[in-house]
């Protein structure tokens, strides 16, 4: 159980390093197109930073002993994390942002109805859960 908590560091360090590798080379990714939607930053940030809240999550868990606190914890911290590294991109890069287009708008609206009722319905469920339990 420690190798494994041992090999997941440094797992999650080569990731980190190769992370700061790209964020400093010198082309970066985003300079390349003129502009961007609003909000496309913030999205970003928040996809990496749950992706490294759950690999955080689980190696705390292990740490601790209790995986399922680290599993909740972690996408939680990553998310948050995540939100205001993207906020922070979204301001830096705000002259280069432009309004969004009716498809992108229309996307976002689907996109925004279908996650409000998948969690309605995820609610529901655990509820009835724990209700029946």
């Amino acid at each position: 159980m420690e190798i494994f908590f041992i090999i997941s560091i440094l797992i999650f360090s080569v990731i980190i390093a190769l992370s700061a590798f790209i964020l400093i080379s010198n082309e970066k990714p985003w300079e390349r197109k003129k502009n961007y939607p609003r909000g496309h930053f913030l999205g970003i940030g928040v996809a990496i930073g749950l992706i490294i809240g759950m690999m955080l999550g689980v190696m705390m868990g292990v740490g601790m002993d209790n995986v399922a606190l680290g599993i909740a914890l972690g996408p939680s911290l990553g998310s948050g994390l995540g939100l205001s590294i993207g906020a922070v991109l979204d301001s830096k890069y705000r002259h280069r942002e432009r309004k969004l287009s009716a498809d992108e708008k229309k996307e976002r609206k689907n996109l925004t109805i279908v996650a409000s009722i998948s969690l309605s319905l995820l609610i529901v469920f655990l509820s009835s859960i724990l209700v029946l339990s």
